[in-house]
């Protein structure tokens, strides 16, 4: 390659092409190397890994939740079945979901909190409509 260098600069001329990059970035009063000085595999990607498993856990979670509560959203008012009944299935599948994909404990405490937590909104709900529905 052809080129002029002028500070930290380097121009390339000839062809149909002519650049100019800089060999070296000045970074707080220090000379940083650029992308050609990379070498494949000396690169710490640590925090590439943890941020790449937090999104794929984030996004598993939000599928089962989203699934969980479409099912038993389907199964009390689309199907008709009853909500209790409908709750129970709902936790069977979520339980088996979560094993099926290896999830931790903390899935089932949180499938668990939302069986217990539509438990007593359904129940709350039933005795309302007795007590006002005749």
């Amino acid at each position: 390659m052809t080129g002029v260098t002028c500070g930290i600069w380097r121009w390339h001329l000839g062809g149909t092409f002519n650049a100019c990059y800089p060999l070296k970035i000045q970074i707080d009063g220090g000379t940083q190397p650029m992308a050609s000085d990379y070498v494949r595999g000396e690169m710490d990607i640590a925090h590439q890994k943890s941020t790449f498993g937090g999104f794929i856990a984030v996004t598993v979670w939000g599928s089962l939740l989203t699934v969980v509560s479409v099912l038993f959203l389907t199964l009390a008012f689309a199907v008709g079945i009853d909500w209790l009944v409908s709750l129970i299935a709902t936790a069977i599948v979520g339980g088996v979901l979560g094993y099926a994909l290896g999830m931790k404990t903390s899935w089932y405490v949180t499938l668990g909190g939302l069986f217990v937590f539509s438990l007593v909104c359904g129940g709350l709900v039933q005795l309302f409509g007795m007590a006002f529905g005749g």
